[in-house]
C-alpha cells in the first residue's frame, strides 16, 4: 500500500479522464470541514460504476490500485483504497483510516468499506450509499478484519456470554 501514495500527483495519471474531476475535487474541498472532505470524496468515487475483479482482471479477488481504479473502476475494496489514499492526499494523513472487509449478513456476502475515525467516532464510507455515517449505524455489517499501511487486525466477535456481562 505505501506504494500507492501520491497517485494523483503522478505524471501517468494526467491522460485519465477523471483527472479534471479530482482537480475540481481538491479546489471544492479546500475550505470544507474533515467531515465534508469525507462526504465529498465518498460521493466523489461513488460514481464509478461497480465491476466485478473477473471481469476486470479475470481474476476472482484483485485488489486494485487506485490508478487502476480510476481507469477501470472495481468492487468494493477497491473503493475503499481509492477513497483512503484520495483522502490522504486531501489532509487526512495524520487521521486513522482502515479498510475493512465486512461481512453482509442481509445479503450474506463479503463487502468492503473504509472506516474513518474523527471526533471520537468512526464513520463508514461505502460505495453503496453516499451517505457517510457512524459505524453503528451499519448493524447488517459484521467486521471480518481491517488493514491500513501499517497494520492488519483481526476482527472477533464478542460472545454471547460477554455480551451480557457488558
Amino acid at each position: 500500500m505505501r506504494g500507492w501514495k501520491g497517485y494523483f500527483r503522478d505524471p501517468s495519471m494526467a491522460k485519465l479522464p477523471s483527472r479534471s474531476g479530482w482537480n475540481k475535487l481538491v479546489r471544492e474541498t479546500s475550505s470544507l470541514s474533515l467531515m465534508g472532505r469525507l462526504k465529498a470524496v465518498n460521493k466523489f468515487f461513488n460514481r464509478w460504476p461497480y465491476r466485478l475483479d473477473a471481469a476486470n482482471y479475470g481474476k476472482s479477488d484483485y485488489w486494485a490500485t487506485p490508478k487502476e481504479f480510476l481507469m477501470k473502476s472495481g468492487d468494493c475494496e477497491d473503493y475503499a483504497i481509492a477513497k483512503f489514499y484520495a483522502l490522504q492526499e486531501l489532509g487526512f494523513r495524520n487521521v486513522p483510516m482502515r479498510i475493512v472487509a465486512v461481512r453482509d449478513v442481509i445479503r450474506n456476502i463479503g463487502h468492503a468499506v473504509l472506516a474513518v475515525y474523527l471526533d471520537d467516532q468512526v464513520y463508514i464510507l461505502d460505495n453503496q450509499t453516499d451517505m457517510v455515517l457512524p459505524h453503528t449505524r451499519y448493524k447488517h455489517y459484521v467486521p471480518q478484519y481491517s488493514v491500513d499501511e501499517h497494520y492488519r487486525w483481526m476482527h472477533i466477535p464478542v460472545s454471547g456470554k460477554a455480551k451480557q456481562r457488558q
